[in-house]
């Protein structure tokens, strides 16, 4: 059986009190979602994997969400870890190798061979996210922008700015008083692409720039495999672009966080991941395992 019913540890502050509602949230959200999954998802009957935001950070509260848990149903083998493993085993079939979830933002998870589980690129809309819907739909703007004030037309993608925003002369009081700038930037990503799979010249530049970005934080978390999820997995010219900049293939996910908790509870695998599974208080939580 296996678990990534929306719980989380990571609002969990320094109070004896408010760990234990953490926990006992993080408790019932899975025992809800357990009852949810459909009968073919309830096997190996006797393991429970879940995936909860905040276990690595937390590995404490993740040894003790595990002892509730089996607790609360005797006979099965319970192991909680971050919700950030179960994502990259599903997405890499339980490889090592680095996954890139990219859509309004961007991060890459990376797990080496020996376990190691590492998060790059995560740092917001300012600092990070490279290669992220944000990022893309930015670097088209500032381009459109950029034209108009030097006179020449970059035809399509003005258009489609345009169609977008309105009047592109009050852009920037639009996107600020959108409430969410970097979503509502990231709205022009899905444009870009579509005018980038009919060859459009402007739209493939800015596309190729946001997969050199991507494909530099890819390299920098190891040497691959590589895969794409999120929003802008689905355009392929992206993920063309992306491979190109590697100089080797990037794949879309092979299976959902879902597949990826199912495939580390059938103990059959000897995925890395393994390492990073914490049990009831029997056992060490792992130190490797991250948020």
């Amino acid at each position: 059986m296996s678990s990534e019913g929306g719980a989380s540890l990571i609002d969990a502050v320094d109070s004896e009190g408010a760990h234990s509602e953490v926990v006992t949230a993080a408790l019932q959200a899975i025992l809800t979602a357990r009852d949810q999954l459909p009968a073919e998802r309830r096997h190996p009957a006797g393991s429970l994997v879940c995936g909860v935001a905040g276990a690595g950070a937390e590995p404490e509260l993740a040894a003790e969400l595990a002892t509730r848990l089996q607790a609360e149903l005797p006979g099965t083998t319970v192991q909680v870890t971050s919700d950030l493993v179960i994502t990259h085993a599903g997405a890499l079939g339980g490889r090592s190798g680095s996954v890139a979830n990219v859509g309004t933002g961007a991060e890459v998870i990376a797990l080496s061979p020996g376990g190691e589980l590492r998060q790059l690129g995560n740092w917001g809309p300012w600092l990070g996210d490279d290669g992220s819907g944000a990022w893309l739909g930015r670097e088209a703007l500032r381009r459109v922008l950029a034209s108009r004030e030097a006179d020449y037309d970059l035809g399509p993608l003005v258009g489609a700015a345009t169609e977008r925003y309105g009047d592109l002369d009050r852009l920037h009081q639009t996107l600020a008083t959108s409430g969410t700038p970097a979503r509502s930037t990231a709205a022009f990503a899905g444009d870009v692409l579509r005018l980038a799979e009919d060859g459009e010249p402007g739209a493939l530049e800015v596309t190729r720039s946001a997969a050199d970005a991507l494909a530099s934080v890819l390299q920098r978390s190891g040497p691959g495999p590589y895969a794409i999820t999120g929003g802008l997995s689905g355009h392929q010219v992206y993920l063309d672009e992306i491979a190109g900049a590697l100089g080797q293939p990037v794949t879309n996910a092979e299976g959902t966080a879902l597949d990826g908790a199912l495939l580390l509870a059938g103990g059959t695998t000897t995925a890395p991941h393994l390492g990073l599974l914490i049990g009831a208080a029997t056992r060490t939580p792992p130190e490797s395992a991250t948020s």
